[in-house]
């Protein structure tokens, strides 16, 4: 005997299938049972019936919900672009006239709050395989995404920089302000990229990055020995700035302050940097600062001694591995004078 179907495949389509569980044959029924049965039987048929008839609704439902969803995502598509269109004419329009209306001093001021704070912003390699000069930034105040890295969308990220929003002068002086107002921060081992920093406008509005940039900050991480190390090397980037006003900042990112080999390190750091600095100094750059991260601490008193000086009562000190403390008292016979080279920050 057949099984009963499914009620969502078919519904029961004999008597027999309504008699299996009693093994009983029509002719064994009474009339009452057999019309009972019957009834039975047709109830089931028309509960699968209805069933069959809700599952088409729910699927024609569905079906419609698509193409309601499809629709409706097309007509926020359609509204946004118009929003934009309206939004970047109106935003135009009010640069325009904030331009016309204030002077540099007070839209500077609304510049600084559009841009929030003056921050440092990292430059570092597109990729550790890329030796073509091309750069990343990561600007983590002007962007709500603290670890944003971009160069070619920059502009989408950073809708200021836009002309189509700001108008091309406001557009203009708001990068500047960025430029103006950023600590640059790069690596020493990155300062190849340099030169692409300065010569090209991140933000693609042809804008002087050099003429308007105004602090450097170079971080040295671990110095090794001067025989070892290619930071003499990599700091020669510096001596190619033309704008004498800016301020140069040399970093040691870190040192053990208590151990021996801490002051080897700075020792170390120090003497490796003695000829960059004092060319810069030469070439008139007088915005310099050597300093040390962790623990925070500014070297940059001990640069007023000659260079010869400075260079000799280094090597005396790292070549004896003396404490940190002694090392930032540097006793220079030749210059006949103390040179504190520890003063806190």
């Amino acid at each position: 005997m057949d099984q009963p179907q499914d009620s969502e495949t078919g519904p029961p389509t004999t008597m027999h299938d309504e008699l299996e569980d009693d093994e009983l044959e029509p002719d064994e029924l009474e009339p009452d049972e057999l019309e009972q049965v019957r009834i039975k039987q047709q109830e089931k048929q028309a509960a699968w019936e209805k069933r069959r008839q809700i599952h088409q609704q729910i699927n024609k439902l569905l079906d419609e919900a698509e193409i309601a969803k499809a629709e409706i995502e097309a007509k926020e598509t359609e509204l946004n672009a118009e929003l934009d269109k309206v939004g970047r004419h109106r935003c135009r329009d009010l640069c325009a006239l904030l331009h016309a209306t204030l002077p540099r001093e007070l839209r500077d001021m609304i510049y600084d709050y559009l841009l929030h704070p003056a921050s440092e912003v990292s430059i570092k390699r597109r990729s550790y395989k890329d030796d073509s000069g091309e750069l990343q930034f990561r600007d983590d105040k002007s962007h709500p995404s603290r670890r944003l890295w971009k160069t070619r969308e920059v502009s989408a990220k950073y809708p200021w920089c836009r002309s189509s929003y700001m108008g091309k002068v406001v557009a203009r002086e708001v990068v500047e302000r960025w430029y103006g107002t950023r600590i640059i921060t790069i690596r020493a081992k990155n300062l190849d990229l340099l030169p692409n920093l300065l010569e090209h406008d991140l933000f693609y509005n042809s804008i002087d990055p050099k003429d308007i940039l105004h602090h450097i900050r170079v971080v040295v991480h671990n110095p090794a020995p001067a025989s070892t190390t290619d930071l003499p090397g990599n700091l020669r980037c510096l001596e190619s700035l033309e704008n004498t006003s800016f301020k140069i900042t040399l970093t040691l990112a870190s040192y053990s302050a208590v151990s021996e080999s801490g002051s080897a390190v700075l020792a170390s750091f120090l003497l490796l940097i003695c000829p960059t600095v004092y060319r810069l100094r030469d070439a008139g750059f007088s915005r310099i600062r050597v300093e040390s991260c962790s623990p925070q601490k500014d070297f940059t008193p001990i640069f007023d001694a000659s260079e010869r000086a400075l260079e000799n009562g280094l090597k005396r000190f790292t070549g004896e591995r003396l404490s940190v403390e002694e090392l930032s008292s540097i006793t220079l016979a030749s210059e006949g004078s103390t040179v504190d080279g520890a003063e806190e920050v």
